[in-house]
């Protein structure tokens, strides 16, 4: 039996989907409000077990143990040039598999998931932040703030990533 949606697929014209949802997960780096992709995120872990890397090496990255493995873990608030507010327990590292290997990504806090249909992820406009724009996929809004929406696979291939995995081996 032949769906309406395939008839009109068939006719060639594009039918929205109009249920999908991307769901994001609302996070705190510093004093603003930022959103990550549920769909890349594998695991949310406890900071206390980050450990820093040598000096020098790494600007923004430090490591946790996941799964017998060390995993680099970008520490946002240092990227973004923000104090770092997640000590006290309430810090928490995004474990993505956006990129090539996993990655963690160091937030001060998660605050809820919230779902939104893509077409609600708006492209960040020039000079809406003064942070490297490909850090970010895009913008939605949430309530009276706007949240800056995290391209962990952007993230993921940064060159300090590469640089922990290429000293990893």
């Amino acid at each position: 039996m032949r769906t309406a949606l395939s008839r009109q697929a068939d006719a060639g014209r594009v039918v929205p989907e109009t249920d999908a949802r991307v769901r994001l997960l609302i996070c705190a780096i510093g004093d603003e409000h930022y959103a990550a992709d549920v769909a890349s995120l594998r695991f949310v872990l406890p900071a206390d077990q980050v450990v820093p890397l040598p000096d020098g090496t790494y600007r923004v990255c430090a490591a946790v143990a996941f799964r017998g493995h060390r995993v680099p873990v970008i520490r946002l608030h240092d990227l973004f040039g923000v104090r770092y507010r997640g000590d006290g327990g309430v810090g928490r590292v995004l474990v993505t598999t956006a990129g090539r290997w996993p990655v963690g990504l160091l937030v001060d806090s998660v605050e809820r998931v919230r779902e939104v249909r893509p077409a609600a992820i708006h492209p960040v406009p020039e000079r809406v932040t003064m942070l490297e724009g490909g850090y970010f996929r895009g913008y939605v809004v949430d309530g009276e703030r706007l949240l800056l929406v995290l391209d962990e696979a952007h993230l993921a291939a940064m060159d300090e990533v590469a640089l922990f995995y290429r000293n990893a081996r």
